[in-house]
């Protein structure tokens, strides 16, 4: 089950594929960690979350505000954004929460790993309403975060709504979620609408990969 890396007993239904290389050279393990070099691919579809309703915490502001992108981040995305669930903060709250259920259309995570670097190729889920990008990466052989960001994408995939972790895996510090630019409206009406549009200019696309808006 996706969710069993992040929270033991996590209840969650639907299949994944998961497929992996890697390659590493020296001697100790840190040299081998500073030359580690391949791939991680993790694509998901037709994935059902139980005890949460990411959609309707996501329609209002001020909940999103209450418990971040982050706390998403570390549900939907297994893998390297995963070790921020077990470090220092209690995510996991979210599926303990009881309420509600996540239809996840799609689930797209694949990474790149190069001299001990991390990096989201392609990171991203869609749910009936909305769609999540993670973006940066981490450095394995650092032990730290490397301009990681959860993004709130809109249909054009602009930047609605957006929160950094930085740090280390044993202390990261996850800033305060906040608005891009300016709340111009209610935030699914910049999920929806685009920010670009609502703002009466374009905006700058931050995401194209493999998950389309919903």
């Amino acid at each position: 089950m996706f969710l069993q890396s992040i929270e033991p007993g996590g209840k969650g239904e639907g299949k994944m594929s998961l497929s992996a290389e890697f390659a590493a050279a020296g001697d100790g393990r840190e040299a081998m960690e500073r030359s580690l070099e391949g791939k991680v691919s993790l694509h998901g579809a037709a994935l059902m979350l139980h005890g949460v309703d990411i959609d309707r915490r996501l329609s209002d502001y001020e909940s999103t505000r209450t418990f971040g992108l982050a706390d998403i981040g570390a549900v939907l995305f297994v893998g390297p954004i995963g070790l921020v669930a077990t470090k220092g903060h209690d995510y996991a709250r979210l599926l303990r929460a009881g309420e509600g259920t996540t239809e996840v259309r799609i689930l797209v995570s694949e990474w790149s790993l190069r001299e001990g670097k991390v990096h989201a190729d392609d990171v991203a889920a869609a749910t009936r309403k909305n769609r999540i990008a993670v973006l940066g990466g981490l450095d394995y052989a650092a032990r730290s975060f490397d301009g990681l960001s959860i993004v709130l994408l809109d249909k054009q995939g602009c930047a609605v709504f957006a929160q950094a972790v930085t740090g280390s895996f044993s202390d990261p510090q996850v800033e305060e979620a906040g608005a891009i630019k300016t709340l111009l409206g209610p935030l699914i009406d910049l999920v929806e609408k685009g920010i670009g549009q609502l703002a009466g200019k374009e905006c700058e696309v931050i995401y194209d990969g493999a998950v389309s808006a919903p």
